[in-house]
């Protein structure tokens, strides 16, 4: 007897019909809520949050994977959908239609006084861009703002002006193109374009034909990575380890108390950039999952570092052990300056917080005064990973040190250079 393969049964179209009821219901709620969707629109924004939940959910299951714990985020209240509200064009000023409609959602996202700041820089046009290119980019604010400046220096160099809302030339492929030319690796420049086109309606084979565009510049990079070559300006400025680990040795005492133990957490336990300016002291009571601690023992000993990565709707919460090598150092540091509970530990001059550019410079700055050379985090971090490559170490070793600095081992491998 013949047997028909491709015929639904009867459990699957049960499941079929109930999948087909809840996009249905979650459709109808999404026109609901802003009567002037298309149901193309609605469609369209309810498959977008399907496949982002998805996505959330395949994530939390990774980091559970690797034993990482999972902390849940506080719910903001939901957002007006403005980019798909068409408004007139009202001739008020921005302060009075900030009167009149209120502050934008992207606000609630600022970390620091230094997102504010830059943030109120941008025209209104350009607020209004970045609060809706943060609906859909979980980017920091600093992030967002790069994007748009990076579109702006495309403009330019057509001798136009980008206001936030003048598309025109990137629907331009050809004139584009030629653009980016000028660029020496222009991948930034279409990721940025991607990411303000992302604002608009009505984009998506355009911002298809970006990412073709990116993926091949993408694969060269990895390529020209994998290849493991310096470039010239890292042959430069290079230094292999212990000869680097020597000199700052001869050399830390031309450093403030405060420089010398950042310095001395970069070379002995190096870690990306957010970890270290957004670290703080923490002897009691709650944490803040927006900064990263150096968590002390009821003994007033440090016991652990522990970092909180925002993963979309959740923090990843990491900790490790303080090397021994850093916790007299450190222990000696928090004495003799007092330091408080909830202390940023390495703040600016005046007492705010970094950002994530000006604690790169500040970085470079001691890498210079101590060996005299342009070392910045990223080719530190390449130094490191040579000198695993150089002494050997085994895969168990690398993959040890390579969750240390927060990446992954195959990440260690690509930083290594020949």
């Amino acid at each position: 007897m013949s047997v028909n393969r491709n015929k639904e049964s009867k459990q699957a179209i049960i499941q079929r019909e109930y999948r087909e009821r809840k996009l249905n219901k979650l459709i109808d709620e999404e026109m609901s809520k802003n009567k002037k969707l298309t149901r193309e629109q609605a469609i369209k924004i309810v498959k977008d949050n399907i496949r982002k939940k998805n996505s959330e959910n395949r994530q939390i299951l990774r980091m559970k994977k690797r034993g990482s714990k999972i902390v849940k985020k506080e719910k903001e209240p939901e957002e007006r959908k403005e980019e798909y509200i068409t408004e007139n064009l009202n001739p008020l000023s921005t302060a009075e239609i900030k009167k009149i409609k209120g502050d934008l959602q992207v606000i609630k996202k600022f970390k620091t006084d230094d997102d504010k700041k830059l943030f109120n820089r941008l025209s209104y046009a350009e607020q209004k861009l970045i609060n809706r290119m943060s609906k859909f980019n979980k980017s920091s604010i600093r992030s967002l703002v790069q994007y748009l400046q990076k579109v702006k220096q495309v403009y330019k160099k057509d001798n136009q002006v980008f206001n936030g809302s003048n598309i025109g030339l990137l629907k331009d492929k050809r004139k584009v193109l030629n653009i980016l030319s000028n660029y020496k690796n222009p991948k930034d420049h279409i990721y940025a374009i991607i990411n303000v086109l992302k604002a608009f309606f009505n984009n998506d084979e355009l911002i298809k034909y970006y990412e073709t565009i990116m993926k091949k510049f993408m694969e060269k990079n990895v390529k020209d990575i994998r290849q493991n070559k310096k470039s010239e300006k890292q042959n430069q400025n290079w230094i292999n380890y212990d000869k680097l680990v020597k000199i700052f040795k001869q050399n830390k005492n031309k450093l403030n108390d405060n420089d010398k133990l950042l310095m001395s957490f970069i070379i002995f336990f190096p870690r990306r950039l957010q970890d270290y300016y957004k670290m703080k002291l923490h002897k009691t009571g709650k944490k803040d999952m927006n900064f990263n601690y150096l968590n002390l023992n009821k003994f007033n000993m440090p016991s652990s570092f522990q970092f909180f990565r925002s993963k979309s709707q959740n923090y990843e919460d990491t900790t490790k052990r303080i090397p021994s090598s850093l916790k007299n150092i450190i222990m000696n540091y928090v004495r003799e300056k007092e330091v408080k509970n909830n202390q940023l530990l390495f703040p600016k001059s005046n007492g705010k917080i970094h950002n994530a550019d000006s604690f790169s410079k500040h970085i470079t700055k001691l890498f210079k005064d101590i060996t005299g050379k342009n070392i910045n985090m990223n080719l530190y971090r390449h130094i490191v990973a040579t000198n695993l490559s150089d002494k050997n170490y085994s895969m168990n070793q690398r993959e040890k040190i390579a969750s240390e600095m927060g990446h992954s081992i195959l990440k260690s491998y690509e930083y290594s250079k020949k």
